[in-house]
C-alpha cells in the first residue's frame, strides 16, 4: 500500500523530463551543521533565514520566457554562495532558469538532478547567494516541534507561515517531514525550518482534497545517493508495477 497517491498535487505539475545530469548528489560541499543557538521570534527567524530563500522562474527557453508562455514559479533554497536546492517539478522541461531576489537575478543551470525523488540541486553563474545557518538531521527532529515555511507561494516573495511537525514518513526510501505550516504553488522548493533557523527540509507539496496535509522532504537527503530501497523502486517503476 502507498503512503501518498503518485506523488501527489505538486509532482503532477511536472511536465515533461528534460536532460538533467544522471548522477546524484553532486555536491562537494559537506552538509551544514546545525545551528544549535537561542531560539528564535518569528521576526528574528525571517530576518535571518529569508535573504537565503529565492524565487525561480523557469521557462522551456528564452522566448518562452519573453512571451511568457508555460513559465513556472517556485523557490529554492541556497546551501553556499553559488548552489541551491530545489524540487525537480519546478525544472523539469524548463531550459531557462532565473533565480531571482529583491533586486538581483541571475541565470541558474540544474547540476544534479533525481526527478524520481524530486531532489534537484541548481547553480548560478555569476550572482552570490547567501547561504543557510545550517541543516538538521531527520533523526533529531520530534512530532510537535514548531516550524516555519519561507517561499513564493503565488508568486508572493519571502511569505512566512508556520505550523508543527505533524509526522515523520518514509516514501520508497525517500523521507518526508509532514508539516502543518501552509504549502501552496510556488512553494515548491522552499525551506522548512526549526525554531533556530536550521533547514529541516524542501517544501514539496500537500495533499489533495485535504486540510494541513503538507510535506517537506528531509533536507538531508539532498546528501544522499539513492539507496537499496529507492533504486529497487526504480526498477519496479520502469518495469511498469
Amino acid at each position: 500500500m502507498r503512503l501518498f497517491p503518485a506523488v501527489i498535487l505538486v509532482a503532477s505539475l511536472a511536465g515533461v523530463s528534460h536532460a538533467a545530469p544522471a548522477t546524484y548528489p553532486k555536491l562537494e560541499t559537506p552538509m551544514p551543521v546545525a545551528n544549535s543557538g537561542p531560539v528564535l521570534s518569528a521576526v528574528d527567524l525571517f530576518k535571518q533565514t529569508a535573504p537565503s530563500i529565492y524565487l525561480i522562474v523557469a521557462a522551456k527557453d528564452e522566448a518562452a520566457l519573453r512571451a511568457h508562455k508555460g513559465v513556472y514559479e517556485g523557490s529554492a533554497v541556497a546551501i553556499t554562495k553559488n548552489l541551491a536546492l530545489t524540487n525537480c517539478h519546478i525544472v523539469k522541461g524548463r531550459a531557462k532558469l532565473i533565480l531571482i531576489q529583491k533586486k538581483q537575478k541571475d541565470a541558474a543551470t540544474v547540476i544534479a538532478s533525481d526527478p524520481r525523488t524530486d531532489r534537484c540541486i541548481i547553480q548560478t553563474e555569476t550572482m552570490q547567494l547567501r547561504p543557510i545557518v545550517g541543516v538538521r538531521a531527520y533523526r533529531d527532529l520530534a512530532v510537535g516541534e514548531k516550524v516555519y515555511t519561507i517561499g513564493n507561494p503565488s508568486g508572493l516573495t519571502s511569505t512566512l507561515s508556520e505550523g508543527i511537525i505533524s509526522g515523520l514518513r518514509t516514501q520508497r526510501g525517500v523521507r518526508y517531514v509532514q508539516t502543518s505550516a501552509p504549502i501552496s504553488p510556488g512553494s515548491s522548493g522552499g525551506g522548512l525550518f526549526d525554531e533556530r533557523g536550521n533547514l529541516l527540509g524542501i517544501t514539496s507539496f500537500k495533499m489533495e482534497d485535504a486540510e494541513n496535509l503538507n510535506f517537506a522532504i528531509a533536507a538531508e537527503d539532498y546528501w544522499r545517493k539513492p539507496g537499496p530501497k529507492q533504486r529497487a523502486a526504480h526498477r519496479k517503476d520502469d518495469a511498469g508495477e
